[in-house]
């Protein structure tokens, strides 16, 4: 037989400052990633003629630049994070 285990998690409040310092981290974080650096944007081009057919351009952010920017990102949008926007708001 195997016993399950409550798994518990890791829990640490952090006082305001140590919230804001910590946003503040992950501002630079985030502003140092390849993707922010670079910039990014979305364009569509489609053209079309008897002659040569239809072609379609898609030009996007780099797979990896967008991921590795979001796994940042994210933590400023959950609600149970602490550094989630709305709760930082209150903070200030």
């Amino acid at each position: 037989m195997s016993r399950q285990r409550a798994k518990a998690k890791a829990s640490r409040q952090r006082g305001d400052k140590e919230k804001l310092e910590l946003f503040l981290a992950l501002v630079t974080e985030l502003l140092t990633t390849d993707l922010a650096k670079k910039g990014f944007g979305y364009a569509h081009t489609l053209n079309g003629s008897k002659a040569a057919g239809v072609r379609s351009e898609l030009e996007q952010p780099d797979e990896n630049d967008l991921r590795s920017f979001l796994i940042t990102f994210r933590k400023f949008i959950s609600d149970d994070s602490d550094v989630y926007l709305q709760g930082i708001h209150d903070i200030c």
